[in-house]
C-alpha cells in the first residue's frame, strides 16, 4: 500500500511511503520506504515512520564489542536492517550510519537491552540504492547524557528541576498540567500565550561554556508574530549577553550575543510544524559553532563563531521573551515537556540517540506483581504498574503458558484451585518494545480436597486408606490409629494388608507443608469377620478371604449367650460360598426359629 504524507521540509512537499509487514525474528517489523524525508510526529500518540516490535534479549554484558548489522534494499529503498552481532557494553543506543550502495537519505536507530544491540529500525528508507549499502553501528560508549546534565525540568504534576543542581523554578501567571506526548495525564505544562511563562532566577551554573538545549514543544496555535520559546539575558539589563530561541513569522530562530551585538544567528523555515503536534527541538553550542535540530534532523547550523557572552543578571525564561529592563513579553502559546540543558554540545549522533530515547518510549515496569498466599477456593489477584508510550498491552501467563483473556494490568482468580498455583508473569508491550515482569508465585495453604472418610471391611482383606491434598508442597504425612502414630505411615496412602480385628480403630492423618498443616479428623475403620447373608433355606452366603477358616454357630434363644452351638467349621475355597443348614426342616411348622453367626476359625 502506498501512503502520501507531507514531509517536514520544503514548501508542503509530499513524501511517498510504502507500508507492509514481515515477520522479523521474535516480532513483526513494520516496513516503510520513504522517497525523500522522514516525517515528524503527527499526533500526540503516533510517530509516523517505521516501528519495530521486538522482545528484549536478556544477555550478560561482558567486554565491550561493536555491533554489526546488514541492510536489505528493495527497489532502491532500504526496507530493513538485521542485527548480525549485537555487540556488548552499550550504555545506550549507538548511532547507526547507512553508507554506500549508490543511494542516499536512509536512516535508522538502534535498540539496546542489557548492553546489547537487539534491533535496528529503519526510520527513513532513502532512495536511489542500486546495491546493498553498508550499515555502520557506532562503538559502545558508556558515558551517559546524565553525567552532563545541568537542568532537568519535570512536569509530572509539579514544575521542578530534577537535575543535579536543584534549581529554583517559578511559574509566572500560572499554567495548566495536561497530557504529555505519550498521553500521560498531568505530565506536560501548557502556557496560555498571554501572561504565563516559566522562570529560573539567575544562577551562573545555568550557563556552561558549551551547551545543549533540548525540549519537546506542542503549539496550541501557531503564532503570527514573534514569541519567545527560551530566553536568557537581554540587550539592556544584561548588556547584550545571553541567548534566545524564538518563533518568528518566518520560522524558528536561535541567536546569542557577544556583549555588544549578535553572535550566532541561525534559523529554519519549518512551516510544516502545525498546532497540536509534538516535536523535539535541540540547540547545540560549542565555543565556535551552533546548530538547530528538529526531531533529530539538523535543520540549521553556523560555524566560525566566538563564545557567547553569559548573562549576569536576568533570569532564564521558558515561554516568553525577557523585556527591558526585566519584564516578560512575547508570550508563547505552547505546551512544554522534557526540558534539558547539558554542559556540552552533543554530537549529531548523540542528538539522534537523545531523540530516539525520548520519542520512542518502550514499556517499563514500575511496580512488579507480588506473590500471593491464599486458602483453597479464595480469590486472588496480581497487578502490575507499567509506563511507556500508550497504548500498553498486557498478557499474563502461568508457568510460561499464556492465559486466555488475561490481557489487563490486573489478573484476578475468583476461586483458586490447585491448577491455578504456580509462577505468574506478565508481558507488557507497546509499539516500541516489550518487557516481562518478575515472577509472582501463587501459593496455597494445605487443604484436604479428598479427605479420608472411614472404612467398613472384613477380616483378611487388604485395604488402602488415602487422602487427597491441595496446596503448595512438598507435603509430609503422618497417619494415626487411635491417636498413636503408625510406624512408617508417612505417605498420602496407608495400606493395611490382611487386615485383622486388631486393626480396627479411629484413623487420622496430619498433612504438613511450608505454609502450615491440616488434620484429617479421626474416622472409623470397622473390621467384620465376614459379610453374611441368610437365605430362606436356611442358606448362608459367606463372603470372606480364601483359605481362611470360619466357625458357623446357631442358637434358638438370643437371650441366652451360652446357647450358641457350633454347626460346622468352614474353610473358604472361593471368596463367596454357600452353606445350607440341612438339620433345619423349614417345611416343619413346629421347627423353632434359628439364628446364626460366623466367627473367625482357629
Amino acid at each position: 500500500m502506498r501512503l502520501l504524507m507531507k514531509g517536514l521540509f520544503g514548501s508542503g512537499r509530499w513524501v511517498s511511503f510504502r507500508w507492509g509487514w514481515k515477520v522479523a525474528g521474535d516480532g513483526f517489523e513494520h516496513l516503510a520506504s520513504a522517497v525523500q524525508y522522514n516525517t515528524y510526529m503527527k499526533t500526540p500518540k503516533t510517530l509516523f515512520g517505521i516501528l519495530t516490535i521486538t522482545a528484549a534479549l536478556a544477555l550478560q554484558v561482558h567486554a565491550q564489542s561493536t555491533a554489526t548489522a546488514a541492510a536489505t534494499a528493495i527497489d532502491g529503498f532500504v526496507v530493513a536492517i538485521t542485527v548480525t552481532d549485537g555487540g556488548n557494553g552499550y550504555g545506550w543506543a549507538p548511532s547507526v550510519t547507512i553508507t554506500g550502495g549508490g543511494g542516499s537519505g536512509a536512516g535508522a536507530f538502534a535498540t539496546v537491552s542489557n548492553g546489547v544491540v537487539t534491533a535496528i529500525t529503519v526510520t527513513n528508507a532513502g532512495f536511489g540504492y542500486t546495491s546493498t549499502p553498508q550499515v555502520i553501528v557506532a562503538a559502545p560508549d558508556t558515558t551517559s547524557f546524565n553525567s552532563s546534565l545541568v537542568l532537568d525540568l519535570s512536569f509530572d504534576g509539579t514544575v521542578v528541576d530534577l537535575g543535579p543542581n536543584d534549581f529554583t523554578v517559578m511559574t509566572n501567571g500560572g499554567g495548566t498540567f495536561v497530557p504529555n506526548r505519550f498521553l500521560q495525564t498531568n505530565s506536560a505544562f501548557a502556557l496560555n500565550g498571554v501572561n504565563q511563562n516559566i522562570a529560573l532566577p539567575y544562577d551562573a551554573r545555568l550557563y556552561p561554556d558549551q551547551m545543549t538545549l533540548s525540549a519537546w514543544v506542542n503549539f496550541q496555535s501557531i503564532p503570527n508574530s514573534e514569541v519567545g520559546i527560551w530566553r536568557a539575558g537581554n540587550a539592556s539589563t544584561d548588556g547584550w549577553r545571553g541567548f534566545e530561541l524564538m518563533h518568528e513569522s518566518y520560522g524558528y530562530l536561535y541567536a546569542d550575543f557577544t556583549g555588544s551585538g549578535n553572535n550566532a544567528v541561525i534559523s529554519a523555515n519549518l512551516t510544516n510544524i502545525v498546532a497540536g503536534e509534538w516535536f523535539q527541538i535541540v540547540i547545540t553550542r560549542t565555543t565556535n559553532s551552533a546548530a538547530m535540530f528538529v526531531n533529530s534532523v539538523k535543520v540549521a547550523s553556523q560555524t566560525g563563531l566566538t563564545p557567547y557572552t553569559k548573562p549576569q543578571v536576568t533570569p532564564m525564561s521558558w515561554g516568553a521573551n525577557i523585556g527591558d529592563p526585566s519584564g516578560y513579553w512575547e508570550f508563547c502559546p505552547a505546551t512544554l515537556d522534557t526540558v534539558h540543558i547539558y554542559n556540552r554540545a552533543l554530537a549529531d549522533s548523540e542528538v539522534y540517540t537523545l531523540y530516539t530515547n525520548e520519542a520512542f518510549w518502550p514499556p517499563a515496569i514500575t511496580n512488579q506483581p507480588q506473590d500471593a498466599l491464599v486458602n483453597a477456593y479464595s480469590p486472588a489477584s496480581f497487578s502490575v504498574t507499567a509506563i511507556g508510550a500508550p497504548p500498553l498491552y498486557y498478557q499474563w501467563s502461568l508457568n510460561g503458558s499464556n492465559l486466555l483473556n488475561a490481557t489487563f494490568s490486573t489478573f484476578s482468580i475468583a476461586s483458586v484451585k490447585q491448577s491455578d498455583l504456580g509462577a505468574y508473569t506478565v508481558v507488557v508491550t507497546n509499539l516500541f518494545g516489550s518487557v516481562t515482569s518478575s515472577v509472582a508465585n501463587l501459593y496455597m495453604y494445605p487443604y484436604l480436597a479428598s479427605p479420608f472418610t472411614g472404612l467398613d471391611t472384613y477380616w483378611g482383606q487388604t485395604n488402602t486408606l488415602s487422602v487427597g491434598v491441595w496446596g503448595t508442597g512438598p507435603f509430609t504425612y503422618q497417619w494415626y490409629d487411635d491417636g498413636i502414630a503408625v510406624l512408617d505411615a508417612t505417605n498420602s496412602t496407608l495400606t493395611l494388608s490382611s487386615i485383622q480385628s486388631t486393626n480396627a480403630g479411629l484413623y487420622s492423618v496430619v498433612v504438613t507443608a511450608a505454609y502450615g498443616s491440616v488434620t484429617n479428623m479421626p474416622e472409623q475403620v470397622i473390621v467384620n469377620p465376614a459379610f453374611v447373608s441368610l437365605s430362606i433355606c436356611p442358606n448362608l452366603v459367606i463372603q470372606g478371604t480364601v483359605g481362611f477358616n470360619y466357625i458357623i454357630q446357631s442358637t434358638t434363644d438370643l437371650s441366652n449367650t451360652n446357647s450358641w452351638i457350633t454347626e460346622t467349621n468352614l474353610t473358604l475355597t472361593q471368596p463367596v460360598e454357600y452353606w445350607d443348614d440341612t438339620s433345619a426342616d423349614v417345611r416343619d411348622p413346629d421347627n423353632p426359629h434359628k439364628f446364626y453367626r460366623v466367627l473367625p476359625g482357629q
